[in-house]
């Protein structure tokens, strides 16, 4: 797989749209410095004039702090945008030909609820998704998407409940009822009927809860060789969840963030391409460890 973009251009233009957005932070600090420098001079020279380049040191201060926050708002964006356009799309591309990448959508909230995984929680939680890839890979119809589960504390904090990738499957086997994974003590949303199923692996049954209506439903889609998969991605992300109705298997991994965000300076373009790569080969490797494409 060869993804071919001309590195050496992007970067340069990323990098242009980079150093736009570290402009419009100087701007801002110059607007605080306007404010704060008339403030000590009216605390230690106060009269009629220091006062009025005071107020009038304020409103030019707020005023550009307010200009450059709109503009490096607006700048991180169309840096975001190029980014996902220039990069994501043609690795996207090269792994799963045929695929969709759209970036500003995602699993909606009411798909999310129906998939049975973690429960949103308390009524204060906010979800959001975006990333969405639609695509085959050997005969498979995937969805892939970021998802954010987040809500503020008491303390007016806020706290990721999850912030990974949820990938859905398409894998027809007729069982009973649904199939719920998650790490030990996870909020799972568990439904009325089903009960935790044990496994031979004891240390699988020590970092996993596995629910169930019927044992041989769980026991068909999570074999000694995904155990050992699932145990691997046990020491890398923060959160799992998988569940499985008959038609579609989901896995939910969080805490590794977005598959398609560029935090701080920019990498090399060749490192963000490997990056991405690696993230989109789970798709491949559930894939073939699970042997969805001879069902």
């Amino acid at each position: 797989m060869e993804v071919r973009i001309d590195e050496e251009r992007i970067e340069k233009e990323l990098q242009k749209k980079l150093s736009k957005r570290k402009f419009y932070i100087v701007w801002m600090v110059v607007g605080f410095l306007i404010i704060v420098i008339p403030c000590i001079v009216v605390h230690n020279i106060f009269n009629p004039v220091t006062m009025l380049l005071a107020v009038v040191g304020s409103l030019i201060g707020f005023s550009l702090i307010l200009v450059g926050w709109i503009l490096y708002a607006k700048a991180g964006g169309e840096y975001m945008k190029h980014y996902k356009q220039s990069i994501v799309i043609p690795v996207v591309q090269a792994m799963y030909p045929g695929a969709v990448y759209l970036p500003w959508q995602g699993i909606t909230q009411k798909e999310y609820e129906k998939m049975h995984l973690r429960s949103l929680g308390t009524a204060r939680s906010f979800y959001r998704s975006e990333d969405l890839i639609k695509g085959r890979c050997k005969g498979i119809a995937f969805r892939q998407a970021d998802v954010v589960i987040e809500h503020s504390s008491e303390q007016k904090h806020t706290v990721y409940e999850v912030d990974g990738q949820l990938r859905e499957f398409e894998f027809a086997k007729p069982i009973t009822g649904t199939v719920l994974l998650g790490k030990r003590g996870k909020l799972l949303d568990v439904q009325p009927g089903m009960h935790r199923i044990e496994f031979e692996n004891v240390e699988f049954n020590s970092k996993y809860d596995v629910y169930a209506e019927d044992e041989h439903s769980a026991f068909y889609i999570i074999t000694p060789q995904f155990m050992e998969y699932l145990l691997m991605l046990y020491m890398y992300d923060d959160d799992i969840y998988m569940s499985f109705d008959g038609e579609r298997l989901r896995l939910l991994q969080s805490g590794r963030g977005g598959v398609f965000e560029a935090r701080g300076d920019l990498l090399s373009v060749s490192t963000q391409i490997s990056n991405a790569c690696n993230d989109l080969k789970q798709i491949e490797e559930v894939i073939d460890l699970l042997h969805l494409e001879a069902q």
